[in-house]
């Protein structure tokens, strides 16, 4: 870095990720072996990323591990769920989960510096393919198949009994000249080994197999595409190779592999029959070809799932078959005289709907699940080839999934019998404990807190501040048509973050969130309205009692003043308040989701008596909620309704003091920018002030400015960027137009934020745009002409970032820094930046760049006495989505005599730094700390 950023060292930690299975059909995996790790840690490891499984242990106790890898969209997440060792109290309701490393096949390292070209290539082609089925190969080694068509191996945990892989660097440490060279993903790297050019239905791998008393070991990978065609690769010592293309007699949905003194292959069909091939078991060198044997009749519809399991004796093998016919039914296969022998062993009844997956946990005990909204637990009656359904979870006496009310696609438990986890509709996951393990007669199940977070791509992200404690906490919106809220929460042995609240769950595609004072937001989406939401008793609450604030110093005043919860009356798009405790009737919380609410007169205006019959049941939380209270009991209030848009609206903000809520929306025929602009405070009543801007296009994004003094006056603007490249001004209150700059950059302007110098208190205006190469992000000083009064705006900086989608203002990096700007890029990489101008002699100064794009220089026009040099330095760069970032998010983090601030352990206080919060097409959300 050729200027100096007055920064000595800065340190990123990782403290929170989200992200959500694949919906629809995503697939999740139990590592095969070293499931459980028994290692000697402390009672709870940083829990969003367990660096150390074998630091030293404060209290001695054993902790197990259950690793859990699942397709979210088109990277594979690794689950990691503490198991033992800790109370219910602690974690929810009996244990802890956490996304630990979230790595895309196509952008994972190739091994350390053996990035190779090939894999760089085949990576891109297919960087957005979805993954569509996953298996584990090995304790550290996952294969997947995507959407697009690929195959790829996946290998990370190297010293997986030593090292968990954060999802960030966790202590990485950036001194002044040099930027940050580290990789996320630690030692991972990935390897495509082939295009099957149908998209990928499954995927399965054989347990590594010592052949003939051969040295090394014999491994096959089988892959079941969209089409008739089977392929199968074999892996030697880490080495795949092509071994076989088989023609299918149908499109197959399922696949599954094992030996049995020969290799046998299953598929399930969509002619609702399972095709069973095998392949004598020779040498390392000689691998014969599968034949097929026969094909088992018997399902009436799709068989949708397929699972081998060999006996201990290596002599019989059990295959569990699961059909949209609701049945399980149960094979048996042996090998008589070379021959392969399999005979129906038991049909299972119990689902009330397609069975969507079985695995094997023993030979014992067979996990299903199903879109009944049920995971069972199947067991043989003693003495009989009768089985009987074990346990159920989530059935129909359990709790009310109203946001997964079809169902459940894939389940597994892991190696100790400890830990279940299913996949949902809305691609959370669900988790629960067993005590005792399987196969234990009667375990006792409790429900844990588990990763969850958006299904569908991030658009949007805002920090929220309980200015009483100083508590603050993150709002996020997506296209999966919900709003989430994300807490601090102060377990006993540090802290860590939680989504505690679902607040809107709508019919619409959401497009805009802004904060507004006292825990309120404005909401636009794909209709006409603004709605005005406010958090509810049970919601303040909550994030008191979860952060760890004490009665005492909880705003008692504000919470009084809010209704108690909301419900979401059936056919309505509209929360309504629930005013008091005492209109919910908890004897119903048990019971299943029905249609919603005793039916009532409904209008979009707010009519009819909500009070008296509800579906919800709010309560408030000394632990991170539960995927089920998520998904209905945790809704906030709709306080208020804009009118005045005539189409969907395009963006959205609000002024720094809460008072003005502009809007703009599609145009229509006419091409005619008019940005509509409420003083919400004045009620439901409040009529929209309608300013028509000069430009010519459609508005893309729109910021209010902190006020500022010009000219001895208190002066706020609003700038809004349109398609048409321009920038427009409009002063407050008076909505006038003060400026209007064309051509600004070469393409539409993608954002524009307000950010405040810290020398002068003068305002910075810094607008983006993707597609601008020559001008990707550019600073504008916006001050009054001395002369004749009019405000005008002067570029003075620009910053070469590749493809930025998005810009935040940061809380200072350094002393003498004239702003400090947080970039998201098109590749999901966050930049750091730090302005500083220094004055100089009066002289002309041309705009210069370094080769490295980490410093650039320009100068003012000489409009003021002196000539202001302006000097951006890039303070860090690090990958953090494998997608796009679509929006980004700063405060400062401020401990109060209420609040401690981040603590990083028990009774740590942690003053200063800044939180920033991510979001990105890749679905997830991130929320990372900042220390200077």
């Amino acid at each position: 870095m050729s200027q100096d950023t007055g920064i000595n060292a800065v340190q990123l930690r990782s403290l929170f990720v989200s992200c959500a299975g694949n919906r629809r059909g995503g697939a999740c995996s139990w590592s095969p072996c070293c499931r459980s790790l028994a290692c000697n840690c402390s009672p709870t490891p940083s829990p969003t990323s367990p660096t150390n499984a074998t630091a030293a242990s404060t209290s001695g106790s054993t902790r197990r591990w259950g690793v859990l890898a699942y397709a979210a969209r088109s990277s594979v997440g690794l689950y990691c769920q503490v198991a033992g060792g800790c109370s219910a109290d602690d974690y929810g309701s009996g244990g802890a989960g956490y996304l630990f490393s979230l790595v895309h096949p196509a952008t994972a390292i190739m091994g350390e510096g053996q990035r190779q070209q090939q894999g760089e290539d085949l990576g891109r082609g297919h960087k957005l393919a979805e993954i569509t089925a996953l298996a584990w190969a090995n304790c550290g080694t996952v294969v997947v198949g995507t959407a697009g068509g690929s195959v790829c191996v996946v290998t990370w945990l190297r010293d997986y009994g030593t090292r968990c892989n954060s999802v960030v660097c966790d202590s990485s440490v950036l001194g002044p000249g040099g930027d940050l060279i580290v990789s996320r993903f630690g030692r991972s790297y990935s390897e495509i080994i082939g295009n099957t050019e149908f998209p990928v239905s499954a995927v399965a791998v054989t347990s590594p197999l010592c052949v003939c008393g051969e040295k090394g070991t014999l491994q096959f990978l089988a892959v079941c595409t969209a089409s008739n065609v089977v392929q199968l690769w074999i892996e030697r010592d880490g080495s795949y190779t092509k071994h076989q293309v088989l023609e299918a007699p149908c499109m197959c949905e399922s696949i599954s592999l094992c030996a049995l003194g020969t290799h046998v292959l299953a598929l399930g069909g969509v002619d609702a029959r399972v095709h069973v091939y095998s392949a004598a078991i020779s040498t390392p060198t000689v691998v014969a070809q599968f034949q097929h044997v026969t094909s088992l009749s018997g399902h009436q519809d799709w068989v949708r799932a397929v699972d081998f399991i060999v006996d201990a004796s290596n002599s019989t093998a059990l295959l569990a078959s699961a059909s949209q016919d609701k049945r399980i039914r149960i094979w048996k296969f042996t090998v008589q005289n070379g021959a392969l022998i399999g005979a129906l062993e038991s049909v299972l009844y119990g689902h009330d709907d397609w069975i969507t997956c079985v695995k094997w946990f023993s030979p014992g005990c067979l996990l299903s699940s199903s879109m009944d909204r049920t995971v069972s637990i199947w067991t043989p009656a003693m003495g009989s080839n009768l089985w009987l359904n074990h346990t159920r979870l989530f059935g129909v006496s359990a709790h009310a999934l109203a946001g997964n009310i079809l169902g459940f696609y894939s389940v597994g438990a892991e190696s100790g019998g400890s830990v279940v986890a299913a996949q949902g509709y809305n691609g959370g996951l669900h988790v629960w404990l067993l005590s005792p393990e399987l196969p234990s007669p009667m375990p006792t199940v409790t429900t844990c807190s588990a990763i969850g977070g958006h299904y569908g791509g991030v658009r949007g992200v805002t920090w929220m501040l309980d200015e009483y404690s100083g508590v603050p906490y993150v709002l996020s919106i997506s296209i999966d048509h919900t709003v989430r809220a994300i807490a601090p929460y102060a377990n006993p042995h540090g802290m860590s973050w939680h989504e505690i609240a679902r607040p809107v769950v709508h019919g619409f595609a959401l497009k805009c969130l802004c904060p507004l004072p006292d825990h309120r937001f404005a909401l636009a989406s794909e209709e006409k309205i603004v709605r005005i939401l406010e958090a509810p008793q049970t919601f303040l609450q909550t994030v008191y009692q979860i952060a760890g604030i004490n009665e005492g110093n909880q705003n008692r005043e504000l919470i009084l003043s809010r209704p108690w919860g909301a419900t979401l009356p059936a056919l309505s798009i509209s929360n309504k308040p629930i005013l008091s405790q005492s209109d919910v009737d908890y004897s119903q919380s048990n019971e299943p989701a029905s249609t919603g609410i005793d039916e009532v007169e409904d209008d979009e205006e707010g009519g009819g008596d909500y009070s008296a019959t509800v579906s919800s049941t709010p309560i408030v939380h000394s632990h991170p909620p539960l995927e089920e209270h998520l998904t209905n009991n945790t809704l906030w209030v709709e306080c208020n309704k804009l009118y005045g848009n005539t189409d969907d609206a395009t963006c959205m903000c609000t002024s720094q003091n809460g008072a003005f809520v502009a809007c703009a929306c599609t145009p229509g025929r006419v091409v005619e920018c008019v940005v509509r602009v409420w003083a919400w405070r004045e009620g439901g009543g409040a009529r929209p002030v309608i300013v028509t801007t000069p430009q010519r296009g459609m508005l893309t994004c729109m910021s209010f400015s902190p006020n500022f003094t010009s000219g001895g006056a208190s002066v706020t603007l609003l700038a809004t960027g349109s398609t048409d490249h321009s920038l427009c001004l409009l002063s407050c209150p008076s909505w006038k137009v003060v400026n209007h700059t064309a051509d600004i950059h070469s393409s539409p302007i993608t954002s524009c934020v307000w950010a405040q110098s810290e020398v002068d208190g003068q305002p910075l205006l810094v607008t983006c745009s993707t597609k601008d190469h020559a001008r990707p992000v550019a600073l504008w000083r916006v001050f009054a002409d001395p002369t004749t009064g009019n405000v005008k705006a002067e570029l003075a900086l620009c910053l070469e970032v590749a493809s930025p989608t998005c810009i935040s203002p940061m809380p200072p990096l350094s002393t003498n820094t004239m702003c400090s700007i947080a970039v998201g890029t098109s590749d999901g990489v966050l930049q750091l930046w730090t302005v500083k101008k220094q004055p100089q002699q009066q002289e002309t100064v041309k705009t210069t760049t370094t080769p490295s794009a980490t410093t650039a220089t320009a100068t003012a026009t000489a409009t003021t006495p002196e000539v202001i040099r302006v000097i951006g330095s890039k303070v860090l760069q690090l990958q953090l989505h494998t997608d796009a970032i679509t929006t980004v998010a700063c405060t400062a983090n401020r401990a109060t005599a209420k609040w401690s601030g981040f603590i990083g352990a028990p009774n740590q206080r942690c003053d200063g730094g800044i939180l920033i919060a991510t979001g990105s097409l890749d679905q997830s959300v991130q929320i990372h700390h900042l220390r200077l």
